[in-house]
């Protein structure tokens, strides 16, 4: 049932993937603001009319909305979900103008807005932890084991064993690392530093395109050298690396993808690529399937 193509099915995937997201984002915001003593008036997962709601001691409404595109905490002194400032509440007696977002410092203000998707990061390094923690790291070292057919590196004049230590002037310290600064960089000449017998040498290569489509079934592009690693090792990481880990993979991520929307801005990548709510609909629905 589950691999036969069904509106419904999309939907649920979507709502199960965006919603504890969107509960953690808009979390992040409520908890610095109480912090910093504005009241919250209402906090709603999804919007249009509630389907469920109640009310805490605090006087916070909380709700899940009909229509799971997002969320929303409304502070006091807003005028609405989009937090723009009720012109009333300076009316307001001083008690109540003082729980307001309005009335907070303006550093105050940034960190409650700033809270949102510091806590999605948080939340990613967290799971993180987690999956590393059950399943261990796999390393692989930079070194070339092979070459595919059509191979720029070995064009390049690259060869087996050497170990690449760095890719446009950034360190390398696996495979992977390898892959995510060459993948954004398709058709563009890169410098590669790697290290032969104890000497470095640097060479330029230039990553050959490679078109795939995409879960969603759009046609992206990415860049290929044609190497395959020496070999590769599972760690099981003492629990006080995983921190680290979990850090070092979502820095290597938030690169590859500030790359990727900069090379989009510029017109080296197709604006096909990126996608709205629709996109992660199908996205969520292909990976729950896999």
């Amino acid at each position: 049932m589950i691999d036969s193509p069904n509106f419904l099915w999309t939907i649920l995937f979507f709502v199960l993937a965006i919603s504890p997201l969107v509960f953690i984002h808009e979390m992040g915001h409520y908890l610095v603001g109480r912090w910093f003593g504005v009241k919250a008036e209402a906090f709603s997962i999804g919007f249009g009319r509630a389907i469920a709601k109640w009310t805490d001691k605090r006087g916070t409404v909380w709700q899940i909305g009909w229509l799971p595109l997002g969320g929303y905490v409304r502070f006091a002194g807003d005028m609405g979900v989009s937090s723009q400032s009720d012109p009333d509440w300076l009316k307001l007696p001083p008690e109540e103008r003082n729980r307001t977002f309005q009335s907070k410092a303006l550093w105050q203000r940034a960190l409650i807005v700033f809270a949102g998707p510091a806590t999605n990061f948080l939340f990613a390094i967290v799971m993180l932890i987690g999956l590393l923690g059950l399943y261990g790291e796999i390393r692989i070292a930079p070194k070339i084991g092979d070459f595919a057919p059509q191979s720029t590196a070995r064009e390049a004049g690259m060869q087996r064993g050497d170990r690449i230590l760095a890719v446009a002037g950034q360190s390398v310290d696996s495979f992977e690392d390898v892959g995510l600064y060459v993948q954004p960089r398709a058709g563009q000449p890169t410098p590669f530093t790697i290290e032969r017998n104890g000497k470095q040498v640097t060479v330029v290569a230039t990553p050959r395109t490679e078109k795939f489509k995409d879960l969603t079934g759009v046609e992206v592009s990415t860049g290929r050298i044609g190497i395959a690693p020496l070999g590769y090792e599972r760690v099981r990481l003492p629990a006080y690396e995983l921190p680290a880990a979990s850090v070092r993979f979502t820095v290597n991520s938030v690169k590859t993808m500030a790359v990727v929307l900069a090379q989009t801005v510029t017109g080296n990548r197709s604006i096909k690529e990126l996608g709205g709510p629709v996109k992660l609909a199908t996205t969520s629905n292909a990976v729950a399937k896999l």
